[in-house]
């Protein structure tokens, strides 16, 4: 009996410990604004800047979210904005959804249909969130992502605000187990166009 209160405790224990270590990063964050749009990320990321005329902001969480490690091999996590040349909000979906395919650098799961859904920005205007997975040969990992697609009229043209999370796990249960569409849509309640 005093064997399994003990395992109890531990398992409440770990729960509550990793639990805590992701709630805490949210309670410190840090305003990011633009001409164009606002958004936060935990201080305790790493604020990697623009890069080159595509990227506009870009942030490793890099054993700062997630745990270093997964099946023996690392887990990378990084939130990019960026710019989506294009003419509205469709034609900025559309090309997002047909750059996941150019890239030959990723293979998709056999019979995997891209998630899209429909939002509204906490600032008024309509966008989507899309997601789709693959795996990296290069690196041997696999990558969720998920887009946040929104234009600009301010700025005219679109961005992609994109959460990616690279990991070992062909089965891509990891996606679920360590709720990273909950994790992409927390960080996309604090973006707004203006």
């Amino acid at each position: 009996m005093r064997q399994i209160f003990i395992l109890f405790f531990l398992i409440v224990f770990c729960n509550n410990f990793f639990a805590q270590t992701r709630d805490t990063s949210w309670q410190n964050l840090k305003d990011i604004e633009t001409e164009y749009y606002s958004l936060k990320v935990p201080k305790s990321w790493i604020d990697l800047g623009k890069l080159g005329d595509l990227v506009d902001q870009s942030f490793d969480a890099t054993s700062l979210y997630f745990v270093d490690s997964f099946n023996k091999s690392p887990i990378i996590a990084g939130f990019f904005v960026m710019n989506a040349p294009s003419d509205d909000l469709e034609d900025a979906k559309t090309k997002c959804l047909k750059g996941y395919k150019e890239n030959r650098e990723r293979i998709f799961p056999k019979d995997f249909v891209e998630g899209q859904q429909k939002l509204t920005l906490q600032s008024g205007q309509e966008a989507f969130l899309l997601n789709t997975r693959f795996f990296r040969p290069s690196r041997q990992l696999n990558q969720s992502r998920f887009d946040l697609v929104v234009f600009s009229n301010k700025a005219n043209r679109g961005f992609l605000v994109t959460v990616s999370v690279q990991y070992k796990d062909d089965s891509y249960l990891f996606e679920k187990t360590n709720h990273l569409e909950d994790f992409a849509k927390k960080l996309y309640s604090y973006f707004k166009l203006k």
